[in-house]
């Protein structure tokens, strides 16, 4: 049986993958906000919905995907719920990587009630933690809720679930 060289090294000599090879998921975490959120301030406010990762690569790629269940008691004026995602590298300031324009009714008295999901992929560059956290706002000042569906919150009158976020690590690539 003739013994295989990868590139005439052998098998001990090869201590890399091939670059380009990438993308398999190194990590998973989850988290679920299982609680109600609301505001009505036009600037945004923390969900309390929050989760670090520490990449194990400077080459990974953090996917993001969330998934928020909401509403808004739309007065007569217009009104619209916005969420944005933020991340918090181990001793920095926060930055806004993603904006997930919410819904919205105008004209008339009225109640909105809907999900508002999104994926995005974040290149962190270090392999100190990362802490990704969600805020909120209303548009014009009435009440926005995220959360999960509470007989006593008139505005979360539907069968809304938890809202949720997870955030992956990704192998890095070219």
């Amino acid at each position: 049986m003739a013994i295989i060289k990868p590139n005439n090294n052998t098998i001990s000599a090869i201590t890399a993958l091939p670059a380009g090879v990438g993308g398999k998921v190194l990590q998973v975490l989850n988290v679920v906000n299982s609680t109600q959120s609301s505001t009505t301030s036009t600037s945004y406010t923390d969900l309390g919905m929050s989760l670090a990762i520490t990449p194990s690569a400077t080459s990974s790629k953090i996917l993001i995907q969330i998934n928020l269940n909401g509403s808004f008691l739309n007065t007569g004026s217009s009104e619209a719920l916005y969420t944005r995602l933020q991340v918090t590298p181990s001793g920095g300031s926060a930055s806004t990587i993603a904006v997930y324009n919410g819904y919205g009714l105008s004209g008339q008295a009225n109640q909105g009630v809907g999900t508002i999901s999104g994926s995005t992929l974040h290149s962190a560059n270090s392999t100190s933690a990362q802490t990704y956290k969600i805020q909120f706002r209303s548009l014009n000042g009435n009440a926005v809720v995220l959360g999960t569906n509470n007989s006593s919150n008139a505005l979360l009158s539907d069968n809304s679930t938890n809202s949720m976020m997870t955030l992956m690590e990704i192998a890095g690539w070219l």
